[in-house]
């Protein structure tokens, strides 16, 4: 499985470490010239070797198999959010991108007060988020010697996923022209150009670097300075959005989007259309069985299986179809990580 993401820096800057990479090359040369020394160096190399582990050499202790330092960080999820739960705070986190992009446009307007509207609205969002968002439990104990680090905290997990399939495809445009004029900036400082690709199978958004800069935003809104708030917002789409891209997942994303479809065709009284759907989705599965773990094997035939046989009842089962699409699609979703 091969996973890309996108970081959006230069390739100048590529070009800069390779410089540097080159300018490193006599040592390379230096230590290649010391391997190459006749045997008898090699073997009195060896020697000294020795004869310093075994004298009172301040790294003799590293010597032994025992690490000097050990850590045991272990995150344990309290909350377990269903599949309703994750579509609405994905909705939620869609929302919150569409109100910066209207805050932007209205600050580009000179509307001030349509601008602190957006932002207002955003920032509910971003409380809705940070109070609903799933919590782990971190217990980190760490080692050295007679020393010990112990602690226990509590942190929710507010890198909310974005699920396209959900209806909300039209926030993409502003933030991929957020991330570009950064992208631009950056490239305007080296002599190379810097082709941008947006292709993702996977979005989140940082709801607290959201919020903070939604929080910046308002502020400079108050001070009557609209630059500094459309910088703000800008942040929020071009550093507060995340890209990812994985192939594997592709036929998963497929999946989730019939199941989203056989959902909507459901509650309009459309149960045939639904099960071309669900069908779809079961292909989908399969595909994505044929490259995946084999941890995840028998879990991916007992969902495809699921599916079919929905499928082959929905025109019978309307009544509950729709809350089962809905599981289904949780547990494709958690296929993916």
């Amino acid at each position: 499985m091969s996973i890309h993401h996108f970081m959006f820096y230069p390739r100048g800057l590529w070009s800069l470490a390779l410089l540097a990479s080159l300018a490193a090359a006599p040592a390379v040369a230096q230590t290649r010239t010391d391997m190459d020394q006749p045997p008898h160096d090699q073997r009195q190399s060896r020697t000294e070797a020795q004869h310093d582990e075994s004298g009172t050499s301040p790294y003799s202790a590293t010597s032994t198999n025992r690490p000097r330092i050990t850590a045991d960080v272990q995150t344990q999820p309290q909350q377990q959010l269903s599949g309703e739960e994750k579509q609405a705070l994905s909705q939620a986190a869609a929302r919150l991108l569409a109100h910066v992009d209207k805050a932007r446009q209205a600050i580009e307007s000179n509307d001030k007060e349509q601008a602190i509207q957006q932002v207002n609205k955003g920032l509910i969002l971003a409380r809705i988020i940070e109070r609903t968002a799933p919590v782990s439990q971190v217990n980190a104990t760490i080692r050295a010697g007679d020393l010990v680090y112990e602690d226990q905290d509590t942190v929710k997990m507010t890198s909310i996923p974005i699920y396209a399939e959900l209806g909300e495809v039209s926030v993409w445009a502003p933030v991929e022209a957020a991330k570009r004029e950064v992208a631009k900036s950056q490239a305007a400082k080296v002599p190379v150009v810097q082709d941008v690709e947006f292709q993702h199978t996977a979005v989140t958004l940082d709801a607290m670097n959201a919020k903070r800069h939604l929080k910046a935003a308002k502020a400079a809104l108050a001070d009557e300075k609209p630059e500094l708030a459309d910088q703000a917002l800008a942040a929020i789409q071009s550093t507060g959005v995340s890209f990812t891209y994985t192939e594997m997942d592709l036929p998963l994303i497929r999946t989730r989007e019939n199941l989203t479809l056989a959902k909507n065709l459901v509650m309009q009284q459309r149960p045939e259309a639904a099960r071309i759907a669900l069908q779809e989705a079961a292909r989908a599965l399969s595909a994505y069985n044929k490259h995946a773990d084999q941890s995840q094997a028998s879990q991916v035939q007992e969902l495809r299986q699921r599916i079919t046989e929905l499928s082959q009842n929905v025109e019978n089962n309307q009544a509950d179809a729709a809350e089962q699409i809905s599981r289904l699609w949780d547990k494709v979703t958690q296929l993916a990580g």
